[in-house]
């Protein structure tokens, strides 16, 4: 009724909104701060242990060290993160000596080489810092529930980088699987508050960078005809604009180093979808995202089509590469002479009857690994746009008839001696 009270009166909606979006900027600001603070002393202490490493056996003076302090500070029955839970479906105040004690209490567990996570951590010191400052505030029962999934999800963010995965975490508390809807806004303002306030002050999404990674992909026919279309023996005839799925795979190393050709940069695309329905007209569905690809990388780069030797889509085959070019064109971008398509490259259009061209993931694969790059490695290509061309659908949203959206995702790729001339410049 409450909701339906703020419908009929938008000034008391307009009033819930200011209220939640200046606590949820104000509380992702502290949690921010708490957050970078937390990560900086963790990363501190656990960076001495490894210089000493003699520490680890000191590990049970670590133990009643933290004993002490938790005694020292009156958290004789600290329950850790059951206690916040309970906040949050109680609307109960925390004890404010909880953020300095899980603080100290990690510090000394990560000095030591104990085993502890940070995420716990993080709950109990943004739910504490929430619950206090709702106390200060004099925020009700109800308001303090929020702001204590705020102060969770904002010190979650900060530390971990990760705002839209902090805050829905922090909403499932009142219920595991559903979301608390009137935690939306404040939780997601705090989260992303907190996570811009900890990357200003140096803590960032971690990552752990791959030296060398295997790319492989296959395709084949039987399957791709069985699933989306007709089972081969049913003899069906196959439309003009219908391609022929490769059966092929092909594999790769991607590495940080080595001397073979290079990626450049790549351009990630976005999903289109134009309204085509038909499956046996894949190219298309998929040529509009392309172009739309193509152009974001000529767009953010500045640069054109007289940049690159070859411009290639993964299986757009001849009638999407004809609604390309003519997309293209339409923006005074012609492509026409240095763009070609691996489902138009595979098969021989003057001796197989494929109709449009090949598809598949095996299509793309073949042709990149077994002729494109070894012309970039002999140095015959010397700057390419590869783009890998797909549909998202499913046998059942074909039967019903629904769209077939497109995405396309674009590498540009470097000839060795290109990558050299490009080191030798810079």
């Amino acid at each position: 009724m409450a909701w339906l009270d703020k419908i009929h009166h938008p000034e008391k909606y307009l009033a819930w909104f200011c209220k939640w979006a200046v606590l949820g900027a104000l509380m992702g600001s502290i949690g921010g701060v708490l957050g970078a603070v937390f990560h900086h002393a963790l990363h501190f202490v656990t960076h001495l242990r490894l210089e000493h490493t003699w520490l680890v056996l000191l590990l049970p003076i670590g133990g009643l060290l933290s004993v002490g302090w938790y005694r020292l500070l009156k958290l004789k029955k600290n329950r850790g993160t059951n206690e916040i839970i309970d906040a949050v479906l109680d609307g109960e105040e925390l004890k404010p000596q909880i953020a300095p004690g899980i603080f100290g209490a990690a510090m000394l567990t990560h000095l030591f080489g104990g085993s502890a996570g940070r995420e716990g951590a993080a709950l109990q010191l943004g739910g504490s810092t929430a619950s206090l400052l709702s106390k200060l505030l004099g925020l009700k029962r109800q308001s303090r529930r929020v702001l204590i999934m705020a102060g969770m999800s904002a010190v979650f963010a900060g530390l971990f980088g990760t705002p839209l995965t902090a805050a829905l975490f922090c909403m499932e508390f009142e219920s595991v699987g559903t979301i608390f809807s009137p935690a939306l806004l404040p939780c997601y303002i705090a989260a992303f508050t907190a996570s811009s306030v900890s990357g200003l002050l140096g803590v960032h999404a971690e990552g752990h960078p791959l030296d060398t990674a295997a790319a492989l992909t296959s395709s084949h026919f039987c399957s791709a005809e069985r699933q989306f279309r007709f089972p081969v023996n049913y003899g069906g005839v196959r439309t003009p604009t219908a391609q022929w799925t490769v059966t092929g795979s092909g594999a790769a190393l991607v590495c940080s180093a080595g001397i073979g050709p290079r990626i450049d940069c790549c351009t990630i695309g976005t999903v289109t979808d134009l309204g085509i329905k038909d499956a046996n007209n894949m190219g298309a569905a998929m040529a509009p995202a392309a172009y739309h690809t193509i152009r974001a990388h000529f767009d953010d780069l500045s640069t054109g089509p007289e940049d690159f030797d070859l411009i290639v889509t993964g299986d757009l085959g001849w009638e999407g590469s004809r609604i390309l070019c003519d997309l293209m064109m339409a923006e005074g971008l012609d492509i026409s002479t240095r763009h070609n398509d691996c489902g138009k490259m595979i098969f021989s259009r003057n001796t197989q009857d494929t109709h449009s061209g090949g598809s598949g993931c095996g299509c793309a694969a073949i042709v990149l690994g077994g002729y494109l790059l070894p012309k970039l490695q002999r140095g015959e290509l010397h700057r390419i746009l590869f783009m890998a061309t797909g549909a998202m659908m499913s046998p059942d949203s074909v039967k019903q008839g629904q769209s077939i959206p497109g995405v396309a995702h674009l590498v540009c790729l470097e000839s060795p001696a290109e990558k050299d001339l490009s080191e030798k410049e810079n």
